[in-house]
């Protein structure tokens, strides 16, 4: 070895988010990246989601 090291990739660069789909997929990661790494069942169940405070589209109805 030539005694450098590189922590970080040279093309690890922030990307603008540009339309809803990609803002859509980024959500999705962050939210769901503790269920796919069976941390917890559900993205709500992490202690440090937002998903839990995040509006759903399921309507409740009373009977």
């Amino acid at each position: 070895m030539n005694g450098k090291f590189q922590f970080w990739y040279d093309k690890n660069y922030p990307k603008l988010i540009e339309d809803e789909e990609m803002l859509e997929q980024k959500y999705n990661y962050i939210e769901y990246n503790p269920v796919r790494k069976q941390y917890v069942h559900n993205p709500e169940d992490w202690r440090w989601s937002s998903a839990c405070k995040t509006p759903t589209k399921i309507q409740l109805s009373y009977l």
